[in-house]
Formats: structure tokens, sequence, C-alpha cells
């Protein structure tokens, strides 16, 4: 039982985004001067998705979520301050009333359904298969923020130099593994995009993320598409109005008036 709850909660976390979405070392060290696709090495640490160079990103959003089977839509807002926290409002009546907010954090995730009065915590430190699948918040704010990571959390300008590099189907692929787990990044080398992010955790966990659309923003294009899957459950993303300004996230502070419940009974409430 301890086991299905942990899995569960892994699964949730990776698509926390969707109503619930590295320490690993060893990469093999691949290095060339002059890369597939017509990219330099210099090139290639240039991109915005190597350089990170978005501190802030805000958007609306409108979000379509199939959890096996069941399909979740709403509208609502994205904010992302780096390294602090990642806020999804998920909202009502043009905006106006907030039904239901993610807020993620290094340490933990937080689900609140206002309607309700109820809540749902996660604190990573607890879920024995984070630390088994090197799952960790940096992944999930670079896979928001259309950036590569590096499995041992090293800056992404940095780790290339550790990465196998490699070209097919007209794209540069990029790759970091160990013996059990293994990310893989296609960038398009004509437009310099970030368009697909892969994961493949020991065999027990694959992850698919796709990027398209990319409309400029400020420091580069992020992309107005998202589409991420795990498993059999699935994310759709689109984000218009994005905006790369400072903000502030407005985290919730007391919660003592909500009850406490397990996630997946939160989830439930959320799809009636």
């Amino acid at each position: 039982m301890k086991r299905t709850k942990n899995r569960i909660h892994t699964v949730l976390f990776m698509l926390l985004i969707a109503l619930a979405m590295t320490a690993v070392v060893g990469c093999r060290s691949t290095r060339k001067a002059t890369l597939p696709g017509a990219l330099t090495l210099k090139e290639l640490k240039n991109l915005p998705a190597v350089k990170a160079e978005t501190k802030n990103l805000s958007a609306k959003i409108k979000l379509q979520a199939n959890l096996k089977g069941n399909e979740i839509t709403a509208n609502g807002t994205l904010k992302i301050k780096r390294d602090e926290g990642i806020i999804i409002s998920v909202n009502a009546l043009g905006g106006i009333i907030e039904v239901a907010r993610i807020e993620i954090t290094p340490d933990e995730a937080l689900l609140v359904y206002r309607l309700g009065r109820k809540y749902a915590r996660i604190r990573y430190r607890e879920i024995e298969t984070f630390d088994a699948l090197g799952l960790n918040y940096n992944m999930l704010q670079s896979l928001l923020l259309n950036e590569i990571f590096t499995p041992d959390g090293t800056p992404a300008e940095k780790g290339i130099d550790k990465m196998d590099i490699t070209a097919a189907n007209g794209e540069v692929i990029l790759s970091a593994t160990n013996k059990r787990i293994k990310y893989t990044f296609h960038i398009n080398p004509s437009e310099g995009n970030l368009v697909l992010t892969q994961g493949d955790y020991d065999d027990r966990l694959n992850v698919d993320c796709n990027y398209s659309g990319f409309t400029a923003t400020g420091t580069g294009k992020h992309p107005a598409r998202i589409h991420l899957s795990v498993e059999d459950i699935s994310l759709n993303l689109q984000l218009s109005n994005m905006k790369e300004t400072p903000l502030k996230l407005n985290r919730t502070t007391d919660i003592s008036a909500y009850e406490k419940i397990e996630i997946s009974n939160l989830l439930k409430l959320l799809k009636q």
C-alpha cells in the first residue's frame, strides 16, 4: 500500500502543474568542437534554453489534463519566480474567482481547493521514490521554463561539456545518463529552440515534454504550448500574454480554516 501511495505521489509531482507534475552523478564525458546541425559548442552554450536567464515568467493559461481517462479543463494564471516558487491559479467567472491553486516550492507542493475549503500537501522528503528517481523542484522549474538541466545540478552552460551530443532527424540531441536514469534534450538547430525533453527513470517512469509555438517574451522565446505526458497521464498547457517582468508570489500563509485531505481525494473533488 505504501509503495502504491509513493508511486501515485511521484506521478502527481511530475504533473503537479496539471493539478497534481537531480541528484544523479556520473554523466559520460563527450566534448565536440563542431556539433551536428551546424551548431558550434559556443553557439549551443549561448542558447536561451542553456543560459537559463529567465528570472520571472507570468502568463494566462488554458489547461487540459487527462488523468487516466478523466479530463480536466480549466483557465487560470501561471507565475514562476526562479528558485523561489511556482503558482498556478485556476479561475472562474472570467478570472474574478479563484477556484483552486497549486503552490510549488523547493521543499513541498500545496494544492488548495478554495470553494470546498480543503487542501492537500506533498512534502518531497516524505516520498521515498523522489530520492530514488532523482526528482526535485529544479527539474520541474526547468520543464516549465523550457530549459536544459543537468542530472547533477551543474548549470547547463557548464554541464553541456559532460553530455553526449548527437544528431538525428534534423535535431541536435543532448543526453546525460547513468546506470538508472537518462535525460534527453532535442534542439531545433535552425531556430535554436528546445523542442523536446525526455526522462527515462530506470524503466519505472517515462516523461515526455514537447514544446511548440515559440513566442518572444523578453530574454528570448518561450513556447506558447507545452504538452507533458507521464505514463497514462497527460497535460496540455496553452500560454498567452507571457511576460518576464518582476513579480511577487502571493503564497498562502494561513490555511487553518481548511480541511486537510489526501491529494487523490482532492483531485476527485476538482473533477466533479
